[in-house]
């Protein structure tokens, strides 16, 4: 039922996140006429019992009464013997798949809802059926709206709502990122400048500083050229400008000896690094390279570096054993079509490097195969299916995450973190 694949979409949404009373709490109530408190945040202090618990959420048919569930997690969820905790930010995620019974009430409760303290409303619209309007005035802002277009489609977006979710709390506040870019003969001019504009709009995503992110790049043919150091450009604007200044090399694919560079290079504090900075590489490449094994031997050192390397493989000609094997695991692996589909793994990069900082490591949910862009919120306002909201807290020290999910069919979900 449409139902269930809301709530297995809120089970695999909190399967990243770590569980227990000094993490992630979870919390879900269901709404549709009226409205009923599944579990609060301080329920279930391990990840098993969580996942449990949520499989086992049933329907409830009834009108869209979103205004009663707002209001209903906006006086109890976020209390403290709920669980709710003074350090965390609270996040509500809403999902909904046609207007409110009562849209003027649900305007006035969504309101108070943001106006509370340290609170965030993210809202997630299903289908033809959601009015554009509400579903905005519901979230916080224009970023925290997202849509699809079925029930089947929720699962696309789970990356987005990662992301959005992860930075809302300051969790990829500060990284060192390091983007490793392929500018062998095989990429030609053209598609070199496609992977300079997706770098830059990966990077435009994130607040670029000493005391935030910081980003270095190099770039690889026949040898590893250095553009410019972690430490090199304190803000957006100049990062982004040097990424487009960026010259295309020509040659052959030298992965291995490129890996070295970053691996010597790019990580020491004299160029930038920092102690307290989770760091990243990121590898752009659209071919096989020239010496396999070395490579894999190089990308093996880099691991063990605690640097954690994301690979993105381009075109037809990528050795994908080899992307894997660059990768820090399978999640971490990515593959696109051309160098026209990069822009459909964007906010699969940005999810991975928050999931780093805030996800556990235990065995690994069945994989799907997500699109990370939004789908336009519809602009129709028919209403006839459940929705869902989701309303989460986070705190950044400790990681600390709280989840509330009700549905009403529709389901929401509170975290705190």
């Amino acid at each position: 039922s449409n139902f269930q694949k809301q709530v297995d979409f809120v089970r695999d949404f909190a399967y990243q996140f770590q569980i227990g009373p000094q993490d992630v709490q979870v919390s879900v109530v269901v709404f549709s006429s009226g409205v009923h408190e599944q579990f609060p945040l301080n329920k279930y202090h391990d990840q098993a019992a969580l996942l449990s618990a949520i499989s086992k959420i049933t329907y409830n048919s009834g009108a869209t009464y979103t205004d009663r569930a707002l209001k209903y997690v906006r006086e109890n969820s976020f209390t403290p013997s709920k669980g709710a905790r003074d350090n965390a930010t609270h996040i509500v995620v809403v999902i909904t798949d046609g207007q409110s019974t009562h849209p003027t009430q649900t305007v006035t409760e969504a309101a108070q809802l943001k106006n509370s303290s340290n609170t965030k409303v993210i809202a997630i619209g299903i289908g033809s059926g959601v009015a554009h309007t509400e579903l905005e005035t519901i979230a916080s802002d224009h970023a925290h709206a997202l849509a699809v277009a079925n029930f089947d489609a929720l699962q696309t977006i789970k990356s987005e709502l990662t992301y959005v979710t992860c930075k809302t709390c300051g969790f990829v506040s500060k990284a060192d990122i390091v983007f490793l870019l392929d500018a062998s003969s095989s990429e030609g001019q053209l598609n070199f400048q496609k992977q300079l504009d997706f770098v830059s709009r990966v990077v435009n995503d994130f607040q670029i500083g000493p005391n935030n992110v910081q980003i270095g790049v190099v770039t690889f043919s026949d040898d590893a050229n250095l553009e410019f150091y972690l430490n090199a450009y304190p803000n957006k604007a100049q990062v982004l400008s040097e990424i487009q200044r960026i010259g295309y090399l020509t040659g052959i694919t030298n992965t291995d000896k490129a890996l070295q560079y970053v691996r010597m290079n790019m990580f020491n504090p004299s160029h930038g690094a920092r102690d307290d900075a989770k760091k990243y590489l990121i590898v752009l490449t659209d071919g096989a390279s020239a010496h396999p094994n070395s490579t894999l031997t190089e990308a093996a050192a880099i691991k063990s570096q605690n640097i954690v390397t994301l690979t993105i493989g381009i075109g037809t000609s990528v050795n994908k054993p080899e992307i894997l094997g660059m990768s820090s695991d399978s999640n971490h692996a990515f593959t696109v079509s051309s160098f026209d589909a990069l822009k459909t793994v964007r906010a699969d990069i940005k999810a991975a490097a928050c999931e780093e900082v805030t996800t556990t490591t235990t065995t690994p949910m069945p994989t799907t195969t997500p699109m990370p862009t939004t789908t336009p919120i519809p602009t129709t306002t028919t209403t006839t299916i459940p929705t869902t909201m989701m309303t989460t807290e986070f705190i950044e020290v400790p990681i600390t995450d709280e989840v509330v999910v009700e549905t009403s069919a529709p389901l929401m979900t509170t975290t705190e973190g």
